[in-house]
C-alpha cells in the first residue's frame, strides 16, 4: 500500500510540474509574439535637426532567397523592400512533410518574421524547437537582401 501511495504521489508530483513548465513555455512564446517592435530613434533625419540619412543601400522590391536544405525540408523566403526597410516577409519553403515538422515551423515563422522586420536584419534569434528551420530562414533572407543590394 506504502509503494503505490509514494507511486501515486511521484505521477502527481511529475504531471504538476509538466503543467507548470508546458505553461511557461506558451507563456514565453506569446510575451515574444506580442511583444511590439521597437519605436524608431529620434533625431535621426534631416528634418529635425539630425544627421541626413544615408543614400539607399537597397532596392525597392520583392526579393527570393536561395532555398536552404534543413535537416527537415527545405527553407526559402522572399522579402519585400521598400525606402530601404524590410516590409514583409513571405515563406515559400518550410518544413511540413510532417506533423511534428508543420508545428514547430508554425510556431517558428511568425517569431522570425517579426524579429527579422523589427531588427531590420537577417539577424534573429534561433527559435527553439526549430534551430534548423531558424538558421535556414536567416541565410534565405541573407540571400534576398544580397539580391537586392545596390
Amino acid at each position: 500500500m506504502k509503494k503505490i501511495a509514494l507511486s501515486l504521489a511521484v505521477i502527481f508530483s511529475f504531471g504538476i510540474y509538466a503543467f507548470f513548465l508546458k505553461t511557461g513555455e506558451q507563456d514565453a512564446s506569446s510575451t515574444a509574439a506580442t511583444e511590439p517592435a521597437p519605436a524608431e530613434s529620434a533625431g535621426n533625419t534631416a528634418a529635425d535637426g539630425g544627421i541626413s540619412p544615408s543614400p539607399n543601400t537597397y532596392k525597392d522590391g520583392t526579393f527570393t532567397g536561395k532555398s536552404i536544405d534543413v535537416f527537415y525540408g527545405n527553407v526559402r523566403v522572399s522579402a519585400t523592400l521598400k525606402s530601404d526597410r524590410i516590409t514583409d516577409i513571405v515563406f515559400l519553403e518550410y518544413p511540413n512533410d510532417n506533423p511534428t515538422s508543420l508545428g514547430k515551423s508554425n510556431g517558428a515563422m511568425p517569431l522570425l518574421k517579426q524579429e527579422a522586420i523589427a531588427n531590420q536584419s537577417a539577424d534573429v534569434h534561433i527559435v527553439s524547437g526549430a534551430t534548423e528551420t531558424s538558421s535556414g530562414f536567416m541565410d534565405s533572407l541573407e540571400s534576398a537582401m544580397d539580391q537586392a543590394k545596390i
